[in-house]
């Protein structure tokens, strides 16, 4: 009886082992993810439209790697997922923002031709 209360509180003590040590990985893919979008809502020359959304979401890599630092992976997960949305979204603003200037020089130089319609 003995040997079979010392089995058991080995494989508790072995159980609670695992428990404790099981906590989630650090979102490293997320981290990264989210620092390549930063980059490249960054790169070139992101019209000033979309300025607060391009330091949301760098503000908010910054606490991802912060609670990665600090070991807390799932508000690391969470934080670099939100700053690669705002990444994101910083994308396709720039994006619309370009096509909006691009299609207003368009309809400008339209209106200057001869012979344009009014």
């Amino acid at each position: 009886m003995n040997n079979s209360r010392s089995l058991c509180g080995i494989a508790w003590l072995a159980l609670a082992g695992v428990a404790c040590s099981s906590s989630p990985a650090l979102p490293t893919a997320q981290l990264d993810a989210a620092g390549f979008a930063v980059a490249k809502a960054a790169a070139g020359k992101p019209p000033p439209e979309v300025q607060p959304e391009l330091q949301r979401a760098r503000s908010t890599l910054e606490a991802a790697r912060a609670a990665a630092l600090a070991g807390d992976s799932l508000k690391a997960r969470r934080l670099a997922e939100q700053a690669r949305s705002d990444a994101e979204l910083a994308i396709a603003r720039g994006e619309a923002v370009k096509a909006q200037r691009a299609l207003d020089a368009l309809q400008k130089g339209q209106d200057a031709m001869p012979g344009a319609r009014p």
